[in-house]
């Protein structure tokens, strides 16, 4: 089947966006042809967001070249095996921002709805791939003991196949990024320091915990593990495998995959390209979801997540993690526990344990904000409350009881900025000095927004209240909400909006 078939074809069904667990990290990418790699007039990043801007930044162009001409061998070997191989991708060329970071470029036009790049099966390494080995064999036996069963079976395959001279994969490993120091895991003690006041920086040190104990595990079963990869060498990989896999279904099963090339697309939303195996032709595929420009980045998204998922998996941050519709992905993780002196806390115990970690956004249907109020209207609720709740109950149980609840998660808003050695103007006005790409940005991205989470709940805390004490009835309080937020665009207008439509619909 020729390229111009396959190209043509109407998007099938069954196109999967990434999933949490198998989703490509940063791109490893490659850029093969100097000639291919001229800064373009006519390139439609230059009128777009920051997330795209970054890569024209130009602390990047101003070693984009060099950078390209330095790897051009190793990249032209490795786009020799995928032609070889079978690959196709007739419209694209690839550039590089920094030693590590590359991505995909259009090099004409391309309508919506087209297959953008194939990767056969033979040039996939997949978790039954590895299954297959003796090592693999060996380590299905320990499987239930490891944090990731099917990561850590590539990720011994590939550190074995590493070390064989002859590997079919040796042009894909010989691109693979060496330096992956933007991964918190790598991070030094000033590094992670920049997350001071963040809950992420308990999180890194307990990824690498996590990841230690799979290396020593592994390292007890297989002979001689321990003395031909070092735990430094098995965390690399782990990071390389963690950030750039894909779940994909062969032949009904699903299936953890690394696919060269494609783990090259930087992350967007609204995504503009989907993929899937296509079982028929054997190929993993990218198909475009919207027309894409001469020059443009091909770009795909990782998922909706919040900008320390981001971090901690894929080693960057969203500068702008927000929805199309405006919605911010970012959480900010805040514990809350019921008072030890409540009269009610017998009936509340019976409702709710006694301490939880809840996680709130700015919006207000958001299933973890829905989660953290449910939790947080029991931790406010009088006696008469609890009665009306039960211990199944959702959603609202009252105004004064929602009001309250809020000004709770609002008081923890509050007390966690406390935590933080700078404020959020003061990051805003730093972003605007530091560099893309290096840890220090990335973790002011994070910690900005954060302070934005917590800014927005202390003002919702305070508007609504005084919205609500100066209703007495809720076609009043309707009336306030309406002329003063209707037809606004903003966090806070959106949250109140759809807080006084739950309050409605419980006939509060």
């Amino acid at each position: 089947m020729d390229i111009k078939s396959l190209s043509s074809r109407p998007p099938l069904p069954g196109l999967k966006p990434r999933t949490s667990s198998g989703s490509m990290g940063p791109p490893s990418g490659l850029i093969l042809k100097s000639s291919e790699s001229v800064h373009r007039t006519d390139d439609p990043d230059s009128c777009t967001p920051a997330d795209r801007l970054k890569f024209a930044h130009p602390e990047v162009l101003s070693v984009q070249k060099s950078l390209e001409m330095e790897n051009a061998t190793v990249f032209d070997r490795f786009e020799k095996w995928l032609i070889d191989n079978g690959a196709k991708f007739p419209g694209l060329y690839f550039k590089m921002y920094g030693p590590d970071q590359r991505g995909v470029h259009c090099k004409q036009d391309i309508d919506r709805n087209r297959r953008i790049m194939y990767v056969p099966l033979k040039c996939l390494i997949t978790d039954q791939m590895a299954r297959q080995t003796k090592t693999g064999q060996l380590l299905i036996s320990i499987e239930k003991r490891l944090s990731a069963p099917n990561h850590n079976q590539i990720i011994v395959f590939m550190l074995e196949d590493m070390m064989k001279k002859d590997s079919f994969f040796k042009p894909y490993y010989d691109i693979l990024p060496k330096d992956v120091t933007n991964f918190p895991v790598f991070w030094t003690d000033k590094e992670v320091g920049y997350l001071k006041g963040s809950t992420l920086s308990g999180e890194i040190q307990q990824r690498r915990e996590k990841i230690r104990n799979d290396y020593n595990i592994i390292g007890g079963l297989i002979p001689g593990f321990f003395d031909n990869f070092t735990f430094e060498k098995f965390l690399w990989c782990r990071t390389i495998v963690g950030s750039r896999n894909f779940t994909i279904t062969i032949d009904g099963s699903k299936r953890t995959s690394m696919v060269p090339q494609a783990d090259m697309l930087n992350h967007y939303r609204p995504r503009e390209t989907s993929w899937t195996f296509e079982n028929d032709i054997r190929c993993f595929t990218i198909t475009s979801l919207k027309p894409l420009k001469r020059g443009q980045q091909v770009m795909d998204s990782y998922g909706k997540k919040c900008n320390s998922k981001f971090l901690l998996h894929y080693g960057f941050a969203v500068e702008l993690n927000r929805e199309a519709n405006g919605v911010c992905l970012n959480k900010i993780a805040l514990k809350a526990k019921l008072r030890d002196e409540d009269p009610a806390l017998r009936e509340k115990l019976f409702l709710s344990p006694r301490q939880k970690k809840v996680n709130v956004s700015m919006s207000h249907q958001s299933k973890e904000t829905r989660e953290a109020l449910g939790f947080m209207r029991i931790v406010v609720a009088t006696p008469d409350e609890c009665r009306v709740m039960g211990k199944n109950h959702v959603g609202v149980v009252s105004v004064r009881n929602e009001v309250a609840a809020i000004k709770a998660v609002a008081v923890m808003c509050e007390n966690r900025l406390k935590g933080y050695p700078t404020t959020w103007e003061e990051d805003k006005k730093r972003l605007q000095t530091l560099k893309p790409f290096t840890n220090e940005r990335n973790a002011l991205v994070v910690i900005a927004g954060e302070k934005e989470i917590c800014h927005m709940w202390i003002r919702v805390a305070r508007e609504i209240a005084e919205i609500t004490d100066k209703s007495s009835s809720p076609t009043e309080r309707t009336k306030r909400v309406t002329s003063t937020y209707s037809g606004r665009d903003d966090d806070v207008a959106r949250f109140v909006l759809s807080l006084n439509r739950s309050l409605i619909l419980r006939g509060c």
